[in-house]
Parts: C-alpha cells; sequence; structure tokens
C-alpha cells in the first residue's frame, strides 16, 4: 500500500517520496530488494532537488558497481556533484577517488607518529 502512494507521488515530481523508494528498494523495506530500481530512484531524486546525501550514495554505487555498472568516472561526477552542493561527505569521497585514480599514495609521511 504504502509503496503504490510513494510511487504516485514520486511520479508527481515529489522528491521525498522518490528518494523514500529508492531506500525501499535498496533496503528491502517492504518491497523485493532490488539494488537498479533503487538506483534509479536515487538519481532522479537526486536531479530533481540536488539532494547531496542521494547524489553521494549513487557515487558509491558507481564506485563499487552496485546495482549500476562499475563507473569510477560516473562515480567521481556524483561525488563531485554532491560536493559542490555542500557535501563534506562528498567532497571527501570525490578527494579520496581523485587519489586513487591518479596514484597519489594514501599517507605522504606527514603528520604524528
Amino acid at each position: 500500500m504504502a509503496l503504490s502512494i510513494f510511487k504516485s507521488l514520486s511520479d508527481t515530481g515529489d522528491v521525498t517520496s522518490t528518494a523514500a523508494l529508492a531506500s525501499f528498494y535498496g533496503n528491502d523495506l517492504g518491497s523485493p530488494r532490488c539494488q537498479s530500481l533503487s538506483c534509479e530512484y536515487m538519481r532522479m531524486a537526486a536531479e530533481r532537488n540536488h539532494y547531496a546525501p542521494n547524489m553521494t550514495t549513487l557515487g558509491n554505487a558507481f564506485e563499487a558497481g552496485i546495482g549500476v555498472p562499475l563507473d569510477k568516472n560516473l562515480a567521481s561526477r556524483w561525488y563531485f556533484r554532491a560536493s559542490s552542493v555542500g557535501s563534506l561527505w562528498g567532497q571527501q569521497k570525490f578527494e579520496e577517488l581523485a587519489a586513487k585514480l591518479l596514484g597519489v599514495p594514501d599517507s605522504m609521511g606527514v603528520g604524528p607518529g
């Protein structure tokens, strides 16, 4: 019942309902678990209102290839988009992935210890 209500609201452009559907499908909450459908709803929510948590989670999905094809370039784009709307988590993930892609070592030998 709730799933059909959220789907109807999402179809009208309601971002909260769209984000809820992403969670329902991604976490098996009242619906069969379907990571690809979860990612599709995350993408729609992220594009509708620039919701940074969905952008960062979508970046994680592309970085790990969960529900979507593995694509580090798309992961970095979603992390960057999240960072550009003020997400510190998105910024951190973007910097970490960029360092991996560029081959920068985890530690530069600076700091305590």
